[in-house]
């Protein structure tokens, strides 16, 4: 790490007792050896080092904000120094400011382009912000590095899938997971996101046996057992049961962790042999850190998970949302050159009411069904309308009606969090409506951002989404009673009758006759 002068190896004392892991002796040497240089008039770069060893042994005692301000004080002397800013993005993602870490990491690989670990930390930080493109471009320039160690491009392999996977290249993720398999065939982590991909692909034979194959390789290990579980639960609900009571087994913390889940398969198969248990430690995990806040629908059925508690787990779901959203956009750069054609100026906004859906489900799907005839009887003369697709385009004749529905079908597959935001503030919309809620394959972080000074939601999940990013919700008094309102963060604009709509252009199946249903030809 030192490239400067150490005359009378007062520096290599240091790093001896760092090495060492005499981490408080390490600190002491490096305030001595400060006081001396300063005495000595010693050069700046020689500070720099001591400052930069003080930072890096404050570092591995826990003591972050010292550490930085250690290595900051350093990198005043020493701007040159990739290592220096190597470590200074290492101690910035500990603390969890991801967009300073990235800056440090680039600034590393900008002075160092072949130092491999400056890379491996941008990708990994890059990740952690959902900025998948830029995470991907990471790991491809480390392992096109020279000698990079086997273990290095292993792991590297593994998160350039899990990058892919998010981009929506799932055949691309397979391939690279494959080769951190053959790279090291022990690696667990690659094993499962192998996995999931393939289930992903629809492959489920191929996803169970590498699962299969981990709890065969690894049973002491309880992730292993959580994910056979998840493959398992539409098929086998016993044994995915089983498989999560292993887990909990060799992992006691998740029992409130997946409390839900073991909830919810117990009801599935009528077993109520630990019922109030059940329920106790359910609802305990609602008030813990450490639960599983992705599924919030099995509390709304549980015994004595009121209102008031829903809208906290609510409200506490819409927090984390909204601190990851902002700490992912941060710093995730943006292709300005590839979006400046696409992105409307003020001077290209007309008069009209401009209003965006944003969805998955904008192709042959029951939301697309019941949403169809209402997209397209917008009055055009009054209103923009611009659709923001979230899911795939199955290239049926309703992805193609739809298409024809808007003014505007914006494709947002494989675009990170920050360039979606950015395409729909440019889109300068009046009214944003959400028909996805958190439901399957809905990116609530895009709301939380708040790209429309109006946001709604409607039709997909008509309970609270908490926090203060949603303004308002339709419904009616029977799916949202006038009394309830006080447990939802939205304001509610009530439909008259139902919430729900229709599209009356779908056509009704031909009535079959009585013989093909099963009956006699007389009889009511």
């Amino acid at each position: 790490m030192v490239q400067h002068t150490d005359k009378d190896g007062s520096i290599a004392n240091v790093m001896l007792a760092l090495q060492a892991g005499h981490l408080t002796q390490a600190v002491a040497l490096s305030d001595a050896l400060i006081q001396a240089l300063r005495a000595k008039g010693s050069s700046d770069l020689d500070l720099a080092d001591a400052y930069h060893l003080r930072g890096m042994a404050r570092r591995e005692l826990g003591q972050l904000d010292a550490a930085l301000e250690d290595m900051r004080r350093a990198c005043e002397w020493d701007r040159a120094n990739a290592m220096l800013w190597l470590h200074i993005g290492q101690v910035e993602q500990r603390m969890g400011t991801l967009a300073a870490a990235a800056q440090s990491l680039r600034r590393a690989t900008q002075l160092k382009p072949a130092l491999e670990e400056a890379w491996f930390a941008l990708g990994v930080v890059l990740q952690a912000q959902q900025a998948w493109s830029e995470a991907r471009a990471a790991f491809v320039q480390l392992l096109v590095l020279p000698k990079v160690s086997v273990q290095i491009q292993s792991i590297a392999h593994n998160h350039l899938g899990i990058a892919l996977r998010h981009l929506e290249q799932l055949e691309a993720s397979v391939t690279h997971f494959k080769r951190a398999l053959e790279l090291d065939p022990t690696m667990v982590e690659a094993r499962l996101n192998l996995a999931q991909s393939y289930a992903l692909l629809h492959r489920l034979p191929q996803a169970q046996a590498e699962i299969q194959r981990c709890v065969i390789q690894h049973p002491e290990v309880a992730d292993v057992h959580v994910a056979w579980s998840e493959a398992l639960a539409e098929t086998d609900a016993p044994a995915a049961l089983a498989a999560l009571r292993r887990a909990v087994a060799l992992q006691p913390a998740y029992r409130l962790r997946f409390a839900r889940r073991i909830h919810r398969l117990e009801r599935q198969l009528c077993d109520w042999s630990d019922f109030e248990a059940s329920v106790a430690a359910t609802l305990q995990a609602a008030h813990t850190q450490d639960e599983e806040l992705g599924d919030l629908f099995i509390t709304l059925s549980i015994p004595g998970f009121g209102r008031d508690l829903q809208r906290q787990r609510a409200d506490k779901w819409a927090l984390v949302l909204q601190r990851e959203a902002r700490g992912s956009v941060a710093s995730t750069p943006l292709n300005v050159t590839s979006m400046a054609t696409s992105i409307a100026t003020p001077a290209q906004r007309d008069t009209r009411l401009r209003l965006g859906y944003l969805s998955a489900d904008l192709h042959t799907h029951p939301t697309a069904w019941l949403m169809a005839e209402v997209f397209e009887l917008h009055d055009r003369a009054r209103v923009d309308v611009v659709a923001y697709s979230l899911g795939p385009d199955d290239a049926t004749p309703m992805r193609q009606r739809l298409e024809k529905a808007f003014e505007t079908f914006r494709d947002l597959r494989g675009m990170t969090l920050a360039e979606v935001d950015a395409r729909i503030r440019a889109d300068q919309l009046d009214i944003l409506v959400d028909l996805k809620g958190y439901t399957q394959d809905a990116r609530p972080e895009i709301l939380a951002l708040r790209p429309a000074p109006i946001q709604v939601s409607y039709l997909g999940y008509p309970a609270t989404l908490g926090g203060d990013f949603m303004d308002y919700i339709i419904a009616d008094e029977i799916v949202l009673p006038e009394a309830h309102q006080v447990d939802y963060s939205e304001k509610a604009v009530y439909l008259p009758q139902s919430y729900q709509c229709n599209d009356r252009q779908r056509a009704v199946a031909d009535r079959p006759t009585r013989k093909a249903a099963g009956l006699p030809e007389q009889g009511v």
